[in-house]
């Protein structure tokens, strides 16, 4: 199950037992301005100071003679600078006044997000795939400046979503919240020279700051976590600094220790396209290298590249992940070798150890010739590829950790195979494991965030998104459609009995399968989960129920389906308490519950599940103990509300057009209103699905 976590900024933390207190060994550094922050500090190798800016004409001049690539550091640099102050635009705080800073987050890459924080509490974070209905939306491409032609739409769209933080954000004890902020901070987007104009049209801004892409990884892992001290790696298909970067963190400080040019998404996005269950285009596209690779010329590297959109290139990753648990028990020795080159040309001798060479190149669209002939032979094969990719990331992975374990202490951004292995892993018994609740790039504005002010206290992160967008419509709909209030039929009792096919279910049905049910209740999930605000449920107990969720989603056969699970039946289900509330682990389960509810596994024997205790969702937890007492386990399926190609629902009007359409759905929950499907489904939507994939030749 750990297959299906995206590549691109992943963290994982691995500590050494936690220190009694937040301490900044290296000393504070104050700087004084307004309200008298006490800041502390971050060490890097790099030689380019950011600065910080009074107001947007100051960003803005200084972003024009500005590039944000820093020269590549020799690694005496690193060693020596573990407490060498640098000029490096952003502080961390050591300590904060009791005054309530208020902090604008910024990150406009793709998954565009915004974050608003008071004294280091998060208030709510804005999506913006959320609110315009566009997958991995992306405010402008790097570099672009908003005020180019091509993006007169995108200006408007950031306007709106301005106003949408101002207007709907609920701030903790304030009717309000605050328009003016004493920092704004972008992360990872030097080269939007007028953006800072555009967020002053909403909000007044005293100090403008930027940090580095994986500085705002590096500083949401390891502040988020339980620990005082951590080693952090954060890698992704790319970041203005970098694509594997280490750090050390202590207190609510970090230092960059290293950082390689070892780009693992690369293999993946070369072999995607081999493997023509992955997307509909694959066969066609997998034709027509078969075809060439009787006309090209007999080299060791075939030369094609794959023109897909940026944004469907972000899935490739987890797609891989869930194929790769397809495969065949018996490795494969051709693939072994095909892929084993492949990660060598990409990665070169990427180590850590300052008297290794690290010669990865740069991948132009070259796979090795025998891996696109296995492609060609079978099936089969191609699922063989997709494992044998994932355990050759595992295995590189564990070395580059290793690396790092005998040096520091690590925190790391890796997929849950990794976790697994490290927990089981005697020699490193002593290591804590901590992944992010949204380690993908939908986080990493908290991270900036955390750069003015961490929490004084840890604050529960799941459920910081938006309520419905038209929630005002809901008493009308609900009115004309004779929806029914499911307090008033008996709570998460008849909700329970309704999941579980009892009378509730089964007195008006000529069906024996079990309902499936979405719900969509309070502030939307932050992150890339549904956690049971915006989730599709039913009852595990059959391969046909996971079959359904797939198809109700347009999912391809291999896609894993999660449960949810009440703390209660951890053991029942793993032989001990792993405790997940964000889906960040993937253990094995139980055999017995392998055979009772198979729907909750994976072809592997593993299920990504959330766990729910009382206190992270009380209603949640409730329904799962009345679904327990119904069907002998207090779990159910869980995968997000939403349909091929579009974000997770957030509307009243997209809950009822998939309940009006989609034929394995049974019924929507919206806050307490039951709607229940028509008798005759209407004509389906036309949901938007990927551009096609086209795959062309390149000189070898």
């Amino acid at each position: 199950m750990a297959r299906w976590i995206l590549l691109w900024a992943i963290c994982l933390l691995l500590v050494p037992p936690p220190a009694s207190s937040r301490m900044n060994t290296c000393g504070p550094i104050t700087r004084s301005y307004g309200d008298s922050l006490r800041l502390g500090s971050i060490t890097s190798a790099g030689r380019h100071a950011l600065g910080t800016f009074r107001n947007a004409s100051a960003m803005t001049h200084r972003n024009a003679r500005f590039r944000v690539w820093e020269e590549r550091h020799e690694a005496k640099d690193s060693a020596s600078s573990a407490c060498r102050k640098h000029d490096y635009g952003f502080r961390l705080p050591s300590l904060v006044e009791r005054e309530e800073t208020v902090v604008l987050s910024i990150h406009l890459g793709h998954d565009t997000h915004l974050v608003l924080g008071i004294g280091g509490e998060i208030q709510c974070i804005l999506e913006l795939e959320r609110y315009f209905g566009k997958r991995y939306y992306m405010i402008m491409g790097y570099g672009n400046p908003m005020h180019s032609p091509a993006n007169r739409g995108y200006r408007e769209e950031w306007l709106q979503a301005l106003r949408v933080l101002r207007d709907r954000c609920e701030c903790a004890g304030r009717s309000k919240c605050p328009t003016e902020m004493d920092y704004a901070v972008v992360v990872d987007a030097p080269g939007m020279l007028d953006m800072p104009d555009l967020v002053e049209q909403i909000f007044k801004v005293k100090e403008w700051r930027y940090i580095h892409h994986h500085d705002g990884h590096a500083l949401f892992g390891h502040i988020a976590s339980p620990f005082s001290r951590s080693l952090v790696v954060s890698y992704d298909g790319g970041g203005e600094d970098g694509v594997y970067v280490a750090y050390y963190g202590e207190g609510n400080n970090i230092h960059r220790i290293g950082r390689l040019d070892a780009n693992f998404a690369n293999a993946y996005h070369s072999l995607t396209l081999l493997m023509t269950e992955i997307y509909p285009e694959g066969k066609t596209v997998l034709k027509w290298l078969c075809e060439r690779l009787e006309t090209e010329p007999k080299t060791p590297w075939f030369p094609y590249r794959v023109a897909r959109p940026s944004y469907n290139l972000l899935a490739d990753a987890g797609k891989v992940m869930g194929y790769a648990a397809f495969s065949r028990s018996v490795r494969n020795p051709r693939v072994q070798r095909g892929v084993a080159k492949l990660m060598s040309k990409m990665l070169g001798g990427a180590s850590f150890d300052p008297a290794a060479r690290n010669e990865s190149f740069s991948w132009k669209g070259f796979v090795p010739r025998e891996l696109v002939e296995l492609a060609c032979e079978s099936l089969q094969n191609q699922h063989d590829i997709a494992a044998e990719l994932q355990r050759q990331w595992e295995e590189r992975s564990r070395s580059l950790i290793q690396d790092l374990l005998e040096r520091l202490t690590p925190h790391h951004k890796a997929n849950q195979y990794i976790h697994d292995w490290l927990e089981n892993t005697s020699e490193y018994n002593d290591v804590g494991v901590y992944i992010p609740p949204a380690p993908s790039d939908c986080g990493v504005a908290v991270g900036g965030m955390y750069s003015v002010t961490p929490p004084a206290h840890p604050q529960k992160l799941q459920y910081l998104g938006f309520r419905l967008w038209d929630e005002d419509t809901l008493e009308v709909e609900a009115k004309k459609r004779g929806a029914q209030q499911l307090q008033a039929l008996g709570g998460v009792s008849y909700l329970a009995e309704l999941l579980a096919g009892g009378p509730a279910w089964s007195k008006d049905q000529n069906r024996t399968e079990k309902p499936v049910i979405a719900v969509v209740r309070g502030r939307q999930e932050f992150g890339p989960r549904a956690l049971g605000h915006r989730s599709l449920l039913a009852i595990p107990d059959s391969v046909a129920m996971k079959e359904r969720m797939n198809r109700l989603k347009f999912r391809k056969w291999y896609r894993p389906i999660a449960p949810m699970i009440a703390d209660e039946a951890l053991v029942q289900v793993f032989g001990s308490p792993i405790k997940a509330p964000f889906m960040e682990k993937a253990p094995k389960v139980r055999e017995e519950i392998r055979q009772k509810f198979p729907g909750m596994v994976h072809f592997d024997g593993t299920a990504r599940h959330q766990s729910v205790g009382a206190s992270e969702e009380p209603w949640i937890h409730q329904l799962l103990l009345a679904v327990g007492n119904l069907t002998g386990l207090a779990a159910l399926i869980n995968t997000s509300f939403n349909t091929r190609g579009k974000p997770i629902v957030n509307t009243v009007r997209e809950s009822l057009e998939m309940l009006d359409t989609l034929p394995d759905l049974d019924y929507v929950l919206i806050e307490d209103y039951l709607f229940k499907a028509p008798v005759a489904k209407l004509p389906m939507k036309h949901y938007d699905v990927d551009a096609p994939a086209r795959a062309i030749l390149v000189d070898s």
